[in-house]
């Protein structure tokens, strides 16, 4: 009997969920994953606290040796592929070995994107994208107090979070007037931002940089309406783009990633892909778009590894969702920041003293976006309202009050489910 080989390029949160999908359908066919990292699996989310010093690297795992023996298959660490031959169903990797594969899964996720600014290529920036990463920064933050991040997006903050534990002084710099904008309103993020701010983390939004330069040990970046900041080490997590470069003359179509149906097929024969490399479908739009947040890779890998060994699996399409724990606060958003349509209703409220934000955002009779400062809210149940498309008419006031039960037997579970409790 032929055993089909099932490569997967990466071992990232989508290949995983591929590979145990698979094996969920097809016990005998046989599955490797390859990765051009030089440790097993891991999460990025558990980077910062990596870098604070909560946790140890034997802490941060998430496949080993065991893992992949039960899931009868293997992982090959430090094989970077460089080149992939569709038509003869291979994969060359940068050492000059190629390797056959009956279907092929592209989950090689994202790499950092150095800002266009002068002298950026001189000073020894800093990016903070994987393990590697964190332990350059570890080695290199001894003897030093002055950190500059570039970029107040989630990575930004999350960095100058777990630096300030251990007691660095921080400044983020964006060109951005408002930080987290991708995710927050100004309203919930001034809060956000006042909080880091008593924590004695400096914040230069709506500053554009016009050069960085090197000298007797220190980093001077220099602003555009003349001011300028001085730092030991400069770390850039201005934003990252797929990681594509090897695909090109396949006819796997790229853009900002790898464009693919809602199979997660790329419309080359047996290649799938999936994670932070691809381009797919948005829940609300349809409109193809990178999602690069845990869920989506979870259920995109899922589906992949599923119609690799000849399932039917859809991905239904991602919701943007991003989570934020900093000094005792908790702030969260969910689905669409602001309206997009003349149906959309806007419920919302804020109290200064409390730093608390609530925000819903209905269309029609739907729940569409969520955001949330110190409130007592479950993203799985925001998450859940979103997904399934639940008609929220008679349940409007109770989901935004939180004064009575949801009377909805079906809503009211959602509360008390662990299964739910993360979206």
């Amino acid at each position: 009997m032929y055993r089909r080989k099932h490569l997967i390029i990466g071992s990232g949160t989508a290949a995983l969920s591929a590979l145990e999908e698979i094996r969920r359908s097809a016990s005998e066919d046989e599955v490797k994953l390859v990765t051009m990292e030089e440790c097993p699996p891991y999460s990025p989310a558990s980077l910062p606290y990596l870098l604070s010093g909560r946790i140890t690297e034997n802490e941060i795992w998430k496949g080993d040796e065991s893992y992949f023996k039960d899931l009868r298959s293997t992982l090959a660490t430090g094989k970077e592929v460089t080149r992939i031959v569709p038509e003869k169903r291979r994969v060359i990797y940068r050492d000059g070995t190629s390797e056959h594969y009956d279907t092929l899964l592209i989950a090689s996720g994202s790499e950092p994107i150095m800002p266009a600014i002068r002298g950026m290529d001189t000073v020894g920036a800093r990016t903070f994208r994987v393990l590697a990463d964190c332990r350059f920064l570890l080695r290199d933050l001894q003897h030093k107090k002055d950190l500059a991040i570039l970029g107040a997006g989630i990575v930004g903050m999350k960095l100058a979070l777990a630096l300030t534990e251990k007691h660095y002084r921080i400044n983020i710099i964006d060109k951005e007037e408002n930080i987290l904008p991708l995710y927050f309103n100004e309203e919930a993020a001034d809060y956000i931002r006042n909080i880091f701010i008593e924590h004695n983390v400096h914040l230069f939004t709506g500053h554009a940089i016009t050069y960085v330069a090197r000298k007797n040990g220190k980093i001077t970046i220099a602003f555009s309406n003349g001011g300028s900041i001085h730092a030991d080490i400069l770390i850039n997590t201005t934003g990252v783009r797929s990681r594509v470069s090897f695909v090109e003359g396949t006819g796997i179509q790229t853009r900002n990633g790898i464009l693919v149906d809602r199979t997660m097929n790329t419309g080359v024969e047996h290649v799938y892909a999936a994670g932070d490399v691809v381009e797919a479908h948005d829940f609300f739009t349809g409109q193809l778009k990178v999602s690069a947040i845990m869920p989506s890779a979870v259920r995109q890998g899922r589906v992949a590894g599923a119609n690799m060994v000849g399932g039917n699996l859809e991905y239904e399409g991602g919701i943007a969702a991003t989570a934020l724990s900093f000094f005792g606060n908790r702030a969260f958003s969910m689905g669409l920041p602001a309206p997009v349509n003349s149906e959309a209703q806007v419920w919302k409220e804020k109290d200064d003293q409390k730093r608390s934000f609530k925000k819903l955002i209905f269309s029609g009779e739907r729940l569409v976006g969520g955001m949330f400062v110190n409130e007592q809210v479950d993203p799985g149940i925001i998450f859940h309202l979103i997904k399934n498309r639940v008609n929220m008419t008679p349940y409007k006031e109770a989901l935004f009050e939180r004064t009575k039960p949801l009377s909805n037997p079906w809503l009211n579970s959602l509360k008390f489910s662990r299964a739910n409790s993360q979206p």
